[in-house]
């Protein structure tokens, strides 16, 4: 997280910790709330969405959104919460993490079990459980809490109850609550929405009457709640209708005003504040129940007017409730995009020439469009910077030569990685650093470097990459020798671009060592590419690269950065009309696609992780064994090749490294940290190549933070620099410097 935990509320701090600890609270879930589905839905994606949903979505958006709302209506630090339905405590601890005290009840043991476990997970003591059945829970509630509680929150739940529990939820609410408190619904579906997007998500789903429903389920496309209501109906339809109601059907104004009364003097939270609406914004049902209430002059607040309900309520003599300040800017006739007739209007109209009329629009439309895009291209350059960031930077740096893409001899340059500036300097045998004579001084031992970004340097300057520092780390161990590391490495090189540099550099350069480098990260999406090219300084690969050669597109796109500006958002909103649109993939790169792992998988190199080696990585593992057998041809067997195998940043930590597996709905206990980059050093030395492995180094390391830059994908200046004395701790007896 980019914030500093000093600056967290507790809620988001518990956020922090809740993603630390996702194992537990997962393997708590299954073992309570999960333990009666089958292994079947629980392996299913709609399984792992709810498991999801359960242990980390809710949490995360209460702490982001619901609990930053309520502290606009009370100081929560000091107050007693009372929760009806609290369910597996995902918006409890949320909370609790923030209020004096908690009261939470719910009418499911294993729901009540669940919830108290995920607080004592997170260390949480100021919550009261109560699993109360459900005759009892409404009296026990007002019998436990009378007058006393500060807040009282109903989050999720009335939905799944039926009229006469809601009527009396909301009732026994209000009599809990002390003078001044407040009532927080929240995540109730409106039942007067067309669209029902709850349960059955269908549209009129909720305006159905009692047993209609049950008839339509089957067509819904919530697989899950159709099956369920088709093997209820096998029982009695009086049961499905019931099942229905405690799937989950959509409230309204209605239950409120029938249990509370009057609800404009007590509404202080209309769903319409800011912090809410970064959440989600204003969808077209939200507008349209606007609308009509505008319209037909409802006297209910505009809260209700949602297609989801998030109301406060609050408990005191007000006697009005202040319209949202939203209200105010917003136009209902402009919701569909017309306007009343005027035909005075029209007759004035008609009077000009239309001729004139058409010149002058035209005109001006033509001057508005250029300043407009003038205006806009300056603000591009301003505020935000080339789209193509460090790629912008490092224009040039990429050229052709025989037709291959190799780096451009002598080119000097910058890049800013982290608001950091580098310099950078390539020589004149295209490698980074300082120039190196063609002939060797007496006794000067050379090594030449290969790798992608990380042995490139990405983000330090020319003397701080690990072949800049393991060039002094050997001077060092050489004595009085002369010693020269050729940083060949360059960004988006994997190990077959690496057997292209050295065949190119071999002779001239003459290496008594190569050392290389396999990252996990990419290093096999870059083996994949079938076809790279330079135009305009920029490099372009597979289908983008075929048509940069020919397109006035990808042109005006290096270029301009209102054009980059425009691709890139065609590219998300409609790639029909992208610029690699026109370009179907070769066979060839759909030949090399279909050899790699699935896409959640090729994140940070996860599939060299899974403990069942998919066939996919067998694939890559003998790719990179022929490339290293053809570096073995090329240097020829006196000359001893050292390959330096990297992991990914989130490899080192374990915290990180579950949340990014979550995030990819993979599961972190199929999945072993480190076991990547130990395959393919056993891959590499089966093939008779010396291997580091820097995975165990760098987990061991006591602040394996620091040896990354803030965006964690590539090495600091620590980071290299320890890489280099690995690396030269290995390399010095290679090459006789331990004697």
């Amino acid at each position: 997280m980019s914030d500093s935990g000093a600056n967290l509320s507790k809620s988001k701090q518990l956020v922090a910790t809740v993603e630390a600890r996702q194992d537990d609270i997962r393997r708590e879930l299954l073992d309570t709330y999960f333990a009666e589905h089958s292994r079947e839905f629980l392996d299913s994606e709609a399984g792992g969405e709810a498991l999801f949903e359960h242990a980390f979505r809710r949490t995360r958006f209460c702490a982001h959104t619901i609990v930053p709302w309520i502290e606009m209506f009370c100081d929560l630090e000091n107050s007693t919460v009372v929760e009806i339905g609290g369910g597996t405590g995902s918006s409890t601890v949320v909370v609790a993490a923030e209020a004096k005290k908690v009261v939470t009840y719910d009418i499911a043991e294993v729901s009540v079990e669940a919830a108290r476990r995920r607080a004592k997970i997170l260390g949480l003591d100021n919550i009261e459980f109560h699993c109360i059945e459900p005759a009892r829970i409404t009296d026990q509630i007002r019998a436990d809490n009378e007058g006393t509680a500060d807040v009282v929150l109903l989050f999720a739940t009335l939905e799944h109850q039926k009229l006469d529990e809601r009527i009396a939820s909301l009732r026994a609410a209000w009599d809990c609550l002390a003078d001044g408190g407040i009532l927080v619904v929240g995540d109730t579906p409106n039942r007067l929405a067309y669209e029902q997007q709850h349960t059955a998500r269908m549209p009129f789903y909720d305006m159905l009457p009692d047993g209609v429903g049950v008839h339509f389920a089957d067509q819904s496309p919530n697989r899950a709640f159709a099956n369920a209501v088709k093997r209820q109906m096998e029982v009695s339809f009086e049961s499905t209708q019931e099942l229905i109601d405690r799937w989950g059907r959509g409230v309204s104004f209605h239950e409120f005003e029938m249990a509370l009364g009057d609800l404009r003097p007590i509404t202080v939270g209309h769903g319409f504040e800011e912090k809410l609406l970064r959440a989600g914004g204003l969808q077209l049902e939200d507008k349209i129940l606007i609308k009509y209430f505008r319209e037909a002059k409802l006297d209910v607040p505009l809260g209700f007017a949602r297609q989801t309900l998030y109301v406060i309520l609050q408990k005191s003599d007000r006697t009005t409730a202040p319209e949202p300040r939203w209200w105010k800017k917003f136009d209902p006739d402009n919701v569909f995009g017309f306007t009343d007739w005027n035909p005075q209007a029209v007759r004035w109209r008609r009077k000009r020439s239309w001729k004139k009329i058409i010149t002058f629009s035209g005109a001006l439309g033509v001057a508005l469009a250029v300043f407009t895009l003038l205006a806009f291209e300056t603000t591009m350059r301003i505020a935000t910077g080339h789209l193509l960031g460090v790629a912008s930077q490092l224009r040039g740096l990429y050229t052709l030569e025989d037709g291959k893409v190799v780096a451009t001899p002598g080119w000097v340059g910058e890049h800013t990685v982290d608001g950091e500036t580098v310099a950078v300097r390539m020589n004149g045998l295209g490698m980074r650093g300082a120039e190196i004579a063609t002939a060797r001084t007496d006794g000067e031992l050379r090594v030449l470097a290969l790798g992608d970004a990380f042995a490139w340097g990405y983000g330090v300057g020319d003397t701080e990459s690990y072949p800049a520092r393991l060039e002094q780390h050997l001077r060092t161990a050489a004595h009085d020798r002369a010693v020269v590391v050729g940083n060949a490495a360059l960004p988006s090189h994997g190990t077959k671009s690496q057997v292209a540099v050295l065949e190119r550099v071999h002779a001239e350069f003459s290496p008594d060592a190569v050392v290389a480098a396999v990252s996990v990260t990419d290093d096999f999406l870059d083996d994949a590419r079938v076809f790279e090219t330079v135009v305009d300084g920029y490099r372009f690969e597979d289908d983008l690269g075929r048509v940069a050669e020919s397109s006035w597109r990808c042109w005006l796109a290096a270029h301009c950065f209102t054009a980059q500006w425009i691709e890139h958002r065609l590219v998300e909103w409609s790639p029909g009309i992208a610029i690699t649109a026109a370009v179907p993939s070769t066979s060839e790169r759909l030949e090399a696609l279909a050899k790699l792992p699935p896409p959640n998988l090729r994140t940070a190199g996860l599939c060299f992780d899974v403990e069942q080696q998919p066939a996919a990585v067998t694939g890559i593992l003998e790719t990179f064994q022929a490339s290293f057998r053809r570096m073995r041809e090329v240097v020829g067997d006196s000359v001893p090749i050292l390959c330096v195998v990297i992991p990914a940043s989130i490899t080192v930590d374990a915290s990180d490294y579950a949340t990014t597996a979550l995030r990819h709905q993979l599961d972190p206990t199929q999945l072993e940290r480190g076991l990547g980059t130990r395959r393919i050093a056993a891959a590499l030395e089966a093939v008779g190549v010396s291997c580091i492995d820097l995975s165990p180094r760098l987990m061991s390391d006591r602040e394996p933070s620091a040896n990354w830059q803030p965006t964690g994908k590539h090495f600091s200046a620590r980071g290299h620099d320890l890489v280099a004395g690995w690396i030269a701790e290995r390399l010095a007896p290679l090459l006789g410097l331990d004697k």
